[in-house]
C-alpha cells in the first residue's frame, strides 16, 4: 500500500525523484535484514546444544512433522555451536516443505562447512524456503543440491539469490538433474557477481541454449567448472 501511494504521488514529479525514494526504501529493508541477522547471531551464541535440539523438536511439532533422526544424530556430535560444524548431511532424506521449515531452528544456531541435500526430493516451495535460510544465516561454505529435479522455478531463483549474495559459499554441486533454460539463465546471472570458485554440474544434460547461456558469464575471479 505504501509503495502504491508513493507511485501515485510521484506521478506529479520526475522519474528520477521516484527512483531515489524507491532505492531509499530498499536500503531500509537491507538494514533491517542485517540487524535481524546480527540479533539472531547474538542469541545463537548463548544457546547450548540441548537448547538447539529442543527448539528443533518444538519446531517439528509446530509444523506437524517428525524430527529427522539423521539430523538429530548429527546435532549430538557437534562439539562447539559457535564454530562452523564440519557437515550437515541430509542426503537421501525426504524433505517436504514443512520438514524444510522446521530446520530453521538448527540453521539459525549452527553454521556448517558442508551441507548436503543430495537426493532429498526437494520441491520448489521447500527448496526456496531452505535456500533462503542458507542465505540469511550464511549456513554453508560448500552446498550440494544434486539429484533434486523437482526444485522448479522458485527453487532455482532462490539458489541464484544465494549464489549472488552469499559471503561464504565457495562451492556448489548441482549434478544429476536436467539443466532447463530458466535454471541456466538464473545460474548464469548469479555467476556474474558470485564468490563461487568451484561449480559441479556433471550429468545435467547441458546442451543447446542452456549450455550457451552458461558459457556467457565472465566472473571477476577464476571459476572452476565441472560439467561433463
Amino acid at each position: 500500500m505504501y509503495v502504491m501511494v508513493l507511485i501515485h504521488f510521484n506521478l506529479f514529479f520526475n522519474f528520477f525523484f521516484f527512483n531515489i525514494i524507491i532505492e531509499y526504501k530498499l536500503d531500509i529493508l537491507d538494514v533491517a535484514l542485517i540487524c535481524g541477522f546480527y540479533i539472531c547471531s547474538v542469541l545463537a551464541g548463548s544457546l547450548t546444544l540441548t537448547d538447539i535440539i529442543l527448539a528443533y523438536k518444538q519446531s517439528c511439532e509446530k509444523h506437524h512433522v517428525e524430527p529427522n533422526p539423521k539430523a538429530l544424530e548429527q546435532l549430538k556430535q557437534i562439539t562447539c555451536v559457535t564454530d562452523r560444524a564440519r557437515c550437515f548431511d541430509l542426503s537421501g532424506e525426504w524433505l517436504d516443505y514443512c520438514s524444510c521449515e522446521s530446520l530453521e531452528e538448527i540453521l539459525k544456531s549452527v553454521q556448517f562447512d558442508f551441507i548436503s541435500l543430495q537426493g532429498a526430493e526437494l520441491e520448489q516451495n521447500g527448496a526456496s524456503s531452505l535456500l533462503d535460510m542458507f542465505l540469511y544465516y550464511e549456513s554453508a561454505t560448500h552446498l550440494d543440491v544434486s539429484s533434486n529435479s523437482g526444485m522448479g522455478f522458485s527453487g532455482w531463483l532462490s539458489l541464484s539469490h544465494l549464489l549472488r549474495q552469499s559471503g561464504c559459499l565457495w562451492r556448489l554441486d548441482a549434478c544429476n538433474m536436467p539443466m532447463v533454460d530458466y535454471a541456466a539463465q538464473a545460474l548464469s546471472k548469479a555467476l556474474l557477481t558470485s564468490r563461487l570458485t568451484v561449480l559441479h554440474l556433471e550429468n545435467t544434460c547441458l546442451s543447446g541454449k542452456p549450455l550457451f547461456t552458461l558459457g556467457m558469464p565472465s566472473t571477476h575471479h577464476p571459476l572452476e567448472v565441472h560439467a561433463i
